[in-house]
């Protein structure tokens, strides 16, 4: 009997009897093309250099020159910013069984690079982000269309519960086209990882297909995120709720660092002995971590890694960008370096 296949672009599992991807219209036989090594290293934007070490950003799409991503704005009523469901669409796209461990396995750990500083093309890493970022990133939107149903899901069911925002469209229309919020993004993983985990399916995002089990055993997630008490102003609804009972008692530090998975969700100052010792605690190498990264008006997704050329290592945060912003220089990456490698 003929067995269930999975998508070579997206990595959906379609019925046997499909020719073509129910998710992302790809041929059940198409090949992607080969991919030449300079491309991954024409990828990487800006470099810069931090105590220790370097922050290395790469370009994985453009979110605001990309028809398909600009399709699913219009679909779903977004708004034009969707850095906060991209970065929530990595998180998830990592925990697929295409991940091959990434960026967990103790190989992702320490790259070496050729003479010329470039990733070989035969190597896991380069591999695994082929697999998983192109071409044209489709698994990852794949994920976004699924982020943006639960995170809009979400919205519309406190709108249902708000007098205010049920009542006055504008504002409730406001409310459902923001930009994703830092506590969105986690909810969103957090939903998708234990449901995953507890073995529950969520309706219309066949979430068994896309959180692989054997990924979920080796994966650690964690989200560096601005302590927004200083825009407490700002803030209304939910966020300001939030805000109030989460982030108040950190009030004073720049940062909070929150472990999503594995066990249950934890929020820290970002200290480094705070940090080493709750990864004791998971079992968790502090270098096997998948990060969501909060830069204070955009989202993106980094690992860290050491990549050695010539006999000299060099320790690296990796950014998993979704345009071309050189982020690089923002202080929020050269504190998970400080975390990580301290």
């Amino acid at each position: 009997m003929e067995c269930a296949w999975d998508c070579p672009a997206c990595t959906y599992e379609n019925e046997p009897e499909k020719t073509v991807c129910d998710m992302c219209k790809t041929a059940r036989n198409w090949k992607p093309p080969k991919r030449p090594a300079v491309q991954i290293v024409e990828r990487e934007i800006s470099v810069h250099n931090v105590p220790g070490g370097m922050v290395r950003e790469w370009t994985i799409l453009d979110q605001g020159n990309d028809e398909e991503l600009s399709a699913l704005v219009k679909s779903h009523s977004t708004g034009t910013g969707i850095c906060g469901y991209i970065c929530s669409s990595v998180g998830l796209t990592t925990l697929s069984g295409a991940a091959e461990g990434f960026p967990y396995d103790k190989e992702y750990r320490r790259i070496e690079l050729d003479a010329e500083g470039k990733l070989p093309e035969g190597s896991r890493l380069f591999s695994v982000l082929h697999r998983l970022f192109g071409p044209k990133a489709q698994a990852v939107k794949v994920n976004v269309a699924r982020c943006m149903e639960y995170i809009q899901g979400d919205r519309r069911h406190y709108i249902a519960g708000s007098p205010v925002l049920s009542s006055d469209k504008k504002e409730g229309k406001g409310y459902l086209t923001a930009w994703v919020a830092n506590y969105e993004i986690s909810k969103c993983l957090r939903h998708f990882v234990h449901d995953r985990k507890a073995g529950r399916t969520c309706p219309n995002t066949h979430l068994a297909h896309f959180v692989d089990a054997v990924s979920l055993s080796k994966a650690a997630v964690c989200f560096l995120r601005r302590n927004q008490m200083p825009d407490l102003d700002e803030a209304t609804y939910e966020e300001r709720d939030l805000l109030l009972a989460e982030e108040a008692v950190f009030e004073g530090d720049p940062y909070i660092l929150e472990f999503i998975y594995p066990s249950r969700r934890k929020l820290l100052r970002s200290d480094v002995a705070d940090f080493t010792a709750e990864c004791e605690l998971r079992g968790v190498h502090r270098e096997a971590i998948l990060w969501m990264v909060d830069l204070k008006g955009h989202f993106n997704t980094a690992f860290t890694t050491r990549f050695v050329r010539g006999g000299v290592e060099e320790k690296t945060v990796v950014m998993l960008d979704s345009y071309s912003g050189l982020h690089s220089e923002n202080k929020t990456p050269g504190e998970i370096h400080r975390l990580v490698f301290s």
